[in-house]
C-alpha cells in the first residue's frame, strides 16, 4: 500500500537544503564519488540524464526516524511543509542509506550528525495545501503542526485511500480547494467570508460574487496531477446557503472535530471541461453524494 509521508522543511537550514539539492537538483556525475557501482546503475536507470532530487533524514533520537524511513517504499508520496502549507509534493523513487554522501550535500547539524539515511525523489511539482485542510483529510486536530519526519500510519491511510482510491485523487481535491492569492481578476474579489454569516448576507455577497465572477474562467496548474484552481469562497457560501445540507439526498452535513460542519460543493458541469466557476454552476452535497456523482453508474 502507498504510504504519505510528510516532510516538515520550514527552517533556514531546511529550505537551503530544498533549494541546492531539490529545486535545483543534482547531476549524477556530481555524486558518483559517494556511491557504488550498483547505486550508481539504479540511479542511472531510474532518472538516465535527468537531474537527481534528494532529500535526506538524521537517525532522531533513539533512531525514531531510521525505523520510519524502513517503512517508504517505491512510489510512495512525499509533502513538503512549511509556513502551514504542503509547498511541494513529489513521489519516492529510490531510497539509500549513504553516510559519506550525505556529509557532502548537506555537511552535518549542530548535533554533530547528517542527513544520512536519503530518498531520491521524481515527478515533483510546487503545490499549495493549506495544512489545516491535510489535518481535516487524516483526522488530526485543525491546529495539528507537522513537526518532524513521519510516515502515516496504515490505519489513517486505509481511510484516505478507501475513500478516495488514491492519495492523489485526495490531494487533488483539498488542492483544487486552495487558491493561492491572484493578480488579476479573482484579486478583486474582496469578500472576507467569515466563520458566521448572516444569512440575509449570503444572497448579496453570491450576487456580488456572481458579477465579478462572471468573465473569469478558473485557471489550472500542473502537479502531480492536473487540478483545476478553485474559487474556494464560492463552494464556502453555496454551503452556508444550504445550510450544509445535501440538495440531492438531504442529510445533513455531518459535525467536524471543530464543530463546524462538513459538505462539499459539486460542479454541475464538470469544472475541468466547462471552467465555469460560478454559483450558479454550483450545489451543495454530502460526501457520499459527491463520490456518486463523480464515480458511480
Amino acid at each position: 500500500m502507498q504510504n504519505l509521508i510528510l516532510q516538515p522543511s520550514g527552517s533556514k537550514a531546511a529550505m537551503e537544503h530544498f533549494d541546492k539539492t531539490i529545486k535545483k537538483g543534482l547531476k549524477l556525475e556530481e555524486i558518483k564519488g559517494c556511491l557504488n557501482e550498483s547505486d550508481i546503475l539504479n540511479l542511472s536507470n531510474i532518472f538516465g540524464n535527468n537531474k537527481l532530487e534528494i532529500w535526506g533524514v538524521t537517525p532522531g533520537q533513539k533512531d525514531i526516524n531510521v525505523n520510519k524511513w524502513k517503512r517508504t517504499r517505491v512510489g510512495d508520496l512525499v509533502l513538503f511543509s512549511g509556513d502551514n502549507k504542503i509547498f511541494y509534493v513529489a513521489q519516492l523513487a529510490y531510497t539509500l542509506h549513504n553516510k559519506e554522501l550525505a556529509e557532502f550535500l548537506w555537511g552535518y547539524d549542530n548535533n554533530g550528525n547528517t542527513w544520512e539515511y536519503l530518498y531520491f525523489l521524481i515527478g515533483g511539482t510546487e503545490d499549495y495545501i493549506q495544512v489545516s485542510d491535510l489535518n481535516d483529510l487524516l483526522g488530526y486536530q485543525e491546529n495539528n503542526v507537522i513537526k518532524g519526519f513521519n510516515v502515516i500510519d496504515k490505519d489513517k491511510a486505509q481511510l484516505v485511500i478507501g475513500r478516495y482510491g488514491n492519495f492523489e485523487n485526495a490531494l487533488s481535491e483539498i488542492s483544487s480547494n486552495f487558491s493561492e492569492p491572484q493578480e488579476e481578476d479573482i484579486s478583486k474579489i474582496k469578500i472576507k467570508v467569515k466563520n458566521f454569516i448572516k444569512p440575509e448576507d449570503v444572497e448579496k455577497l453570491l450576487k456580488d460574487i456572481s458579477e465579478e465572477t462572471k468573465n473569469v474562467r478558473a485557471q489550472e496548474k500542473i502537479r502531480v496531477v492536473k487540478a483545476i484552481v478553485r474559487n474556494r469562497k464560492i463552494a464556502d457560501l453555496i454551503k452556508k446557503k444550504y445550510n450544509y445540507i445535501c440538495q440531492i439526498c438531504g442529510d445533513e452535513g455531518f459535525e467536524k472535530k471543530n464543530g463546524g460542519k462538513y459538505a462539499e460543493a459539486h460542479h454541475k458541469d464538470e469544472l475541468a471541461i466547462s471552467k465555469w466557476d460560478h454559483p450558479d454552476n454550483l450545489i451543495c452535497v454530502c460526501a457520499n453524494c459527491h463520490r456518486k456523482l463523480h464515480y458511480g453508474k
